[in-house]
């Protein structure tokens, strides 16, 4: 009914998104670590270290190939890109900066132009409940989306870093 009201409850709403933000990031975190000490505990008696992050880099190395790794530093890279889908890219941009002084100068580009979106499991988690909250009216088609939603954005990176490495 005036300003004060309305900017009353744009911040109830801006607090509310917030805390749903961060629960599913929480949700995500956690379930990623129960996943990997379920497989850390089943592989460690065939003397094997495995995760969820190892898994998703297996998947990944071809692709940093593709976009033109060098062959040194495939596995670090398809690792960094690995955690960034499985998880988020502030975890990735945080473990590739500690390796970065090892790697070569064109490995560390490309990778950071393969990195640099919001397409992952992370995000689809959060863009579900944000998107659940503002439209729940929407929810099947949201839900049903999300996942093709989240494969075309870490394809167009991908293609971004192809193009990077092209001009580069």
């Amino acid at each position: 009914s005036n300003a004060i009201h309305a900017i009353s409850n744009g911040a109830i709403f801006g607090i509310k998104l917030c805390i749903v933000i961060i629960a599913v990031l929480l949700a995500v975190i956690s379930l990623l670590g129960l996943a990997n000490g379920f497989l850390g505990w089943i592989f460690h008696f065939y003397g094997v270290d495995i995760s969820i992050e190892k898994i998703a880099s297996w998947i990944l190395y071809p692709l940093a190939w593709l976009i033109g790794i060098p062959s040194q530093d495939l596995q670090a890279s398809a690792e960094a890109m690995g955690i960034k889908f499985i998880l988020n890219e502030f975890a990735a941009f945080a473990m590739f900066t500690g390796k970065v002084a090892e790697l070569q100068p064109r490995t560390a580009l490309l990778t950071t132009y393969a990195m640099a979106s919001f397409a992952n499991i992370g995000s689809i988690g959060t863009q579900i409940s944000l998107f659940l909250t503002l439209a729940p009216d929407r929810a099947d088609a949201i839900a049903r989306l999300s996942f093709s939603a989240c494969l075309c954005g870490s394809v167009s990176t991908l293609i971004s870093a192809c193009i990077a490495g092209i001009v580069s």
